[in-house]
Parts: C-alpha cells; structure tokens; sequence
C-alpha cells in the first residue's frame, strides 16, 4: 500500500541520528526516515502538493516499549496522524513495527530537553508518495 509523507533529507536524518543515537538500544532498527501525511495516495484537492518542501519542528520523544518516536509540533497540521510523529526506531526482534508509534498517547512524549542538550529539532523534508 502506498502512504504520502514528508521524507526526511539526509542532514535531518542524520542530526535525528546523532543527537538520538545513544538513547537507542544497538539490537533496535533505526528508522528516522519520514513523517507520514496518510495511508493511500495523492489527491488533487490535498491542501499541499507533491515535492513541496516542508518544514518540521519536533519537541518531544516517546520511548514506548517496542518503537521510540519523537513528536512533531510545528509543520505536522499536514498529518492526517492525530500525533503527527517520525518514528525514529523499532525493537523488530520483539515484534516492534513502525505503526505501533500511532498508538504512543500524547501525554507519553517528554520534552527533549529531558533527554538530550536540545530543545527541538528544526528537520526539512519534501511531500513524496512512497509505493
């Protein structure tokens, strides 16, 4: 099935991985690939378009037992998500799948700032149907 997301450039990804990294165990998959807009495809009377550049503000992280996630507070009004988030990793061995962040309630992200010498992450992206 294909779903329409804000995918990450690389330098975002790569900062997510960075400042992240040590808070994610070594045997969990690293995602911090996208944020999803919605299941299915482009529709020609979505409020945004195809390849348009997207910014993202992230404030919070969620270590929920089998996926970590982090929360999207500015830019994510796109998601049809009720948590606009980017996955940032799965625990696969234990049966983590990347949809599980959907469940992760919103009083279950901390501020970042609890965690890592950061507030919030300023990510940028581009809006791609993914097949």
């Amino acid at each position: 099935m294909s779903y329409i997301a804000v995918i990450l450039d690389e330098k975002s990804r790569n900062l997510l991985i960075e400042f992240l990294g040590e808070l994610i165990p070594n045997d969990w998959e690293i995602l911090a690939h996208h944020m999803t807009i919605r299941m299915g495809s482009f529709k020609p009377n979505d409020i945004f378009q195809l390849g348009e550049k997207v910014h993202l503000v992230a404030n919070g992280i969620s270590f929920a037992p089998q996926v970590i996630a982090i929360s999207i507070c500015v830019g994510g009004g796109i998601s049809e998500n009720k948590n606009p988030h980017i996955t940032i990793a799965v625990d696969r061995k234990r049966g983590g799948k990347p949809v599980m962040s959907n469940d992760i309630p919103p009083d279950h992200f901390a501020f970042l700032d609890n965690y890592i010498d950061r507030p919030v992450f300023h990510l940028y992206g581009t809006i791609q149907q993914v097949d």
